[in-house]
Order: C-alpha cells, then structure tokens, then sequence
C-alpha cells in the first residue's frame, strides 16, 4: 500500500494519505490518546480506497494543535477533508473518540461527508456517565500500566483482548497520556448528549453505528441509531445500529478485516458480514 505522510499546513493536523489514485476517500479517526498508527491492521484491507489517516489534536503528531475538544477536532477534521478528499468530499470512518468526531462533523459539515461508519460512540448515559465523574481515579489507575517499563498495558491488550497493538502504538501512548488530554476527552464525551444527535440526525448523513458487544453499551447504540434514522428525511433515513457480539471496544485492532470488510459493505450500501448483528430490522434493513 503507497502511503505518503502529509505536509500540514500552519495549524492543520497531520495526516498520512494511501492509495491517492483511487477516486473514493475514505478518513479513519483513531480513539482516545492513540493515533494514527490505530488503523496499521485495517488500512491493507481498504486498498481501493483513498485513505486519509489523521492525529486528531493534542495527539501525537498534532500535539501542538490544541486544546483538544470534540467540536475543534470536527473543524480540523473538516478542513482536511476540504483540502485533501477528493472532490471535497469523504466517507468518515472513526472508533470510540474518533465516532464521535466523525458525527460532529457530520453535525457541522454535512455536506461534506457521503456516510459514516462508527463504533463505541454514543451518547453516555446511567452508570457510565456517573463513572466519568471519577475520571481522576481512572486516570491514575492506568497511569502506572501505561508508563510502566514493561509495558503492561501493551501486554494486557494482546494477551487479554487480542488487540494488534505494535510496539510503535503502544509508545506513541505514554506522551498522549497526560492529564490536560485525558481531563478535556472526559469532559466532550459529557457534553456529546441528546441535542448533539439531534443535530446531527437533521444532517441527514446515512451513518451505521456499531456496538462491541463484549464491552460497548448495545443499547444506547441501539437507541442512537433509531434516533439518527428517525431524524433522516433522505440518505439518513438510511441509518442503522449494529453489534458484533464477539467484538472487544476497540475492535479495529482485535478483528481489522472484518472492520474493514463492515466499511466497504456500508460504504458500497450491500448487505453487510453476517456477523454484524442489526439491532432494528425496521425498514427493511439488512
């Protein structure tokens, strides 16, 4: 796969960009405090595809481009697409943060996304969003794990999940993991609530939202999707929820042909693997 690194300019994010001859772009946005390097296993199976591969900001390479929030990645998201999609236009493609970018885009810029595909992203609720206010303890927890000369938490995630995490992954984690970044990630996974889907339901983008069965909350991603279909007054009528039960959280590292095999399906809007489970069958959908 050709895969050139992209020039930022001034205040841009950066971005790496494969395959340049194929007309379809597709944007892959990585989770919190990773990075590009996420999507190393998925990216080989998106061949025909035109793939942008950004650091969303404060991380990585665009870790001078801050402070990070869910609208401003949205806008640097948005400009990249502007720039550098062919003809200005992109399938979004983001895991847990990165979903949630991928839809504020969505709600700021519809015009320039043709669909979106995206996992572990919805609205935080109940228990879940209670656990957010002990972020600090979270934080503190994994800090150890995360910086530990023996890599702990490279090891748990490839032992324990079967994550594809490379060693070039799992140092890129140590510098993002800071406070500033994770307090401001805590604080936009709060603040994406009701009215945010309802924005971005009335951009009326046809978007699959994915749950990991095995660590994601179905049911609110259930409860997304209706709400984004219901919203929808063209393509985004087109709008669905799915899980895949065997699926970890971030399972782009754990199955990556089967996320990329999920990605060509919606993207070329023909029945997607049997093993993505569809949560409303209402519509008629496959």
């Amino acid at each position: 796969m050709d895969s050139t690194t992209g020039t930022p300019a001034e205040g841009e994010i950066f971005f790496t960009s494969s395959n340049a001859e194929k007309p379809v772009t597709i944007v892959l946005l990585h989770g919190a405090l990773t990075n590009h390097l996420e999507w190393d296993a998925v990216a080989p199976h998106l061949a025909n595809f035109h793939l942008l591969i950004p650091d969303l900001p404060q991380h990585s390479f665009s870790k001078d481009i801050r402070p990070f929030s869910i609208p401003f990645a949205a806008e640097k998201t948005a400009s990249l697409i502007e720039k550098h999609a062919h003809e200005g236009r992109a399938h979004l493609v983001g895991m847990s943060l990165g979903g949630y970018v991928a839809m504020e885009v969505i709600r700021r810029h519809p015009g320039l996304v043709a669909s979106a595909f995206v996992s572990g992203a919805a609205p935080v609720s109940g228990l879940r969003l209670r656990q957010l206010e002990w972020s600090s303890m979270a934080y503190y927890s994994q800090l150890g794990l995360i910086r530990s000369p023996y890599n702990l938490f490279l090891r748990l995630g490839r032992w324990w999940l079967g994550l594809r995490m490379s060693d070039s992954l799992m140092a890129a984690l140590g510098p993002n993991y800071t406070w500033e970044l994770f307090e401001a990630v805590v604080n936009g996974l709060k603040e994406w609530q009701e009215n945010a889907v309802t924005e971005t339901g009335k951009g009326d983008v046809r978007i699959l939202v994915v749950s990991g069965g095995k660590q994601d909350d179905t049911e609110a991603i259930k409860k997304l999707g209706q709400k984004l279909r219901s919203l929808g007054t063209g393509e985004g009528r087109l709008s669905r929820a799915a899980v895949v039960k065997t699926a970890v959280h971030p399972w782009n590292m754990q199955l990556p042909e089967l996320f990329a095999n999920g990605i060509i399906s919606w993207i070329g809007q023909s029945s997607l693997p049997p093993e993505f489970e569809i949560l409303d069958q209402e519509d008629g959908a496959k």
